[in-house]
């Protein structure tokens, strides 16, 4: 009886016609989040329909694993691949409900992690930190290292949004050393393509593109699309930094279409704000507008409210550049009061800003001043210090516009208080600027002067920094390109080499049954001489003994034994020692024929031999070898 293969076996197709044939079951339920898990990276939407479907039958009889199973899957989906917080909560604590009642320590464990990556997205990073540890805590008890790594990758990521950087690394390299422990590629490129995302927002560009081209190497060479895809936009982002705004928009494209050709609506949403951010810098504006606007209605669509505010204030900022006052200020304060209703005090702070720069375009100073105090004081009750230098850089530029330099002059102190330890040279250098102008404003010309060389130092560092930067990532760029060209070389020989192999292999077939084909047919021919020898003449008789002749006629054999060892060089010299030297020279003979692929009929014929007398041979050489249950013909065809 054929036993069914387990359903992660099973891929798509094969999930697909056995769902056609199955009625409303468990079983029905369980194909239904397979197919599902398989189709998470190919079509979202799909999979979570499919997986909706589940969820629906097994309420309907009942199934209550299947009920928790599904609703995982679905906080899952929710969570890491729209980013809709909401129904992603709704789901894990579902899910965490049921498997709590069965006492399904796999499954607390799971949906613990899932509810503490819901609280970092909400930026909720003490609640975020005891749901990893709780989750971590369970897989070490059940004994599941290979999850503990995703753990670890999530307080990497938590640890990175919350600024220290430090902590980020450690965790990811932790995971790291568990993928590579396991010899997971894919766990492997995923951790590299994290520790680059932290050394680019520590500003250690090099070191990113060489970690991010390391995992790429890893994703191509895995067909991994989807990878192909995250690391192509991390590298856009890079560039940008970088200045390199052309290279950013080319890796931002690929990664979009490759996002589009998956199906990851979220991730080519994402991707495309990143190309509207570059249009605006570029100062194409309508350009940038439009790639706004297109994210802006997936992520309505994919209810992600934490990103549709974020593209209210990008597009508000935008509107009011282009002289669209009332529509900027607008879509500025939607975005706020999102952010107000999702208690998101980090994009809070974010609204502030970008309020108090657009207030500061109309010269509405005021304004400007009261909103950028008001993100410097979010910034400091949550204890984040990253965008302080920026906040303060837009402080004292607004009171510089508005004649109050001694003010400016403190706003100015406060950047170049955070940016050492930043290692922020650009809002250092914006500081000593203003500071120059201030400083000259009231007079004293000889800090003016100071603080002007010292900007020009630092924008001189700044830009060699980022020109060493772009050479020395056009060098990694080059040694990537090289090794690909190397591989594929190093590929192309392997196939000619494959097929050298083959023509070879085919040629000692065919010479081996050329053998066959010429004895039997001397054999035949002799016999029929033979018995008809008396009713025949001297030359008759001659040409029969130059038959006999001819079968004992080495010269065909020795070109069979020469093809024969260009094909398996070692072949003898392994089977002789597997034998303790004990085989023959016929059963040598015999065996490199049987390696050929001919039977004991065409053997006996090739060497004129008995066909009974080539079946003893084998049994011999079974023996010799000390095969046991292994047939004598696989494993002469293995060796």
């Amino acid at each position: 009886m054929r036993t069914k293969k387990p359903l992660r076996e099973l891929g798509i197709p094969e999930l697909e016609r056995r769902l056609i044939r199955l009625k409303q079951s468990k079983e029905k339920v369980e194909v239904l989040i397979a197919l599902g898990s398989l189709l998470k990276h190919i079509d979202t939407q799909r999979a979570i329909a499919l997986t909706m479907q589940g969820l629906e039958i097994a309420t309907q009889i009942s199934f209550v694993s299947g009920i928790a199973d599904c609703s995982a899957y679905l906080a899952n989906y929710y969570d890491a691949l729209i980013g809709n917080t909401v129904l992603a909560l709704h789901y894990a604590e579902t899910a965490l409900g049921l498997y709590s009642k069965s006492d399904d320590k796999r499954g607390i464990a799971w949906m613990l992690k899932v509810l503490g990556s819901i609280a970092d997205e909400n930026r909720e990073f003490d609640k975020a930190a005891k749901y990893f540890g709780d989750s971590m805590e369970i897989y070490r008890n059940i004994n599941l290292p290979e999850y503990e790594s995703t753990i670890h990758t999530s307080l990497g990521n938590m640890y990175l949004n919350m600024g220290e950087y430090g902590k980020a690394i450690d965790e990811h390299n932790i995971a790291l050393k568990i993928h590579q422990d396991n010899n997971d590629e894919e766990g492997v490129s995923i951790a590299l393509n994290n520790i680059g995302n932290v050394y680019d927002c520590m500003g250690e560009s090099v070191k990113a593109v060489e970690v991010h081209l390391k995992s790429m190497s890893i994703k191509a060479r895995r067909n991994d699309t989807y990878g192909l895809a995250a690391t192509n936009n991390n590298l856009g982002g890079l560039y940008w930094k970088m200045g390199d705004y052309e290279s950013a928009i080319r890796y931002f494209q690929k990664s979009y279409m490759l996002k589009i050709q998956l199906g990851n609506e979220l991730g080519a949403a994402d991707t495309m704000s990143n190309i509207g951010g570059t249009q605006i810098y570029l100062k194409l504006y309508e350009d940038g507008l439009h790639s706004f606007y297109s994210a802006l209605e997936t992520y309505e669509n994919l209810g992600n409210t934490h990103r549709v505010a974020m593209m209210h204030n990008h597009i508000g900022s935008v509107h009011v550049l282009l002289g669209n006052i009332e529509q900027g200020f607008a879509q500025l304060q939607q975005g706020l009061e999102i952010r107000k209703e999702l208690n998101d005090m980090y994009g809070i702070a974010s609204s502030y800003h970008n309020l108090a720069e657009s207030y500061s375009i109309i010269q509405e100073h005021d304004k400007g001043i009261d909103y950028i105090s008001k993100a410097i004081d979010v910034r400091n009750t949550l204890n984040a210090h990253d965008r302080l230098p920026e906040h303060y850089t837009l402080l004292a530029d607004i009171l510089l516009k508005s004649h109050k330099y001694n003010e400016a002059i403190i706003a100015c102190q406060e950047v170049l208080k955070y940016t050492p330890q930043m290692s922020s040279s650009e809002q250092e250098a914006k500081a000593h600027m203003l500071l120059s102008i201030a400083y000259e404003y009231l007079g004293d010309l000889s800090n003016a002067i100071i603080h002007l060389k010292k900007h020009q130092e630092l924008n001189n560092r700044v830009f060699n920094r980022q020109a060493a930067m772009k050479y020395q990532t056009l060098l990694i760029e080059f040694d990537v390109e090289l090794n690909k060209k190397e591989a594929e070389m190093n590929k192309l020989k392997s196939e000619q080499l494959a097929k050298e192999l083959t023509m070879k292999n085919n040629e000692l077939t065919a010479l081996a049954l050329h053998l066959v084909n010429k004895n039997e047919f001397l054999v035949d021919l002799r016999e029929q001489i033979t018995d008809n020898i008396e009713n025949t003449n001297d030359v008759v008789k001659s040409i029969a003994k130059r038959i006999s002749e001819s079968e004992h006629d080495e010269s065909d054999w020795h070109r069979f034994e020469q093809q024969f060892t260009q094909v398996h060089p070692d072949f003898s010299k392994k089977l002789m020692e597997q034998s303790g030297g004990t085989l023959t020279t016929t059963e040598l003979k015999i065996c490199a024929l049987i390696k050929t692929g001919l039977s004991s009929k065409e053997i006996a014929n090739i060497m004129f031999l008995s066909k009974r007398t080539v079946e003893n041979h084998r049994y011999s050489i079974h023996r010799k070898l000390q095969l046991g249950d292994v047939k004598l013909a696989n494993a002469l065809m293995n060796t």
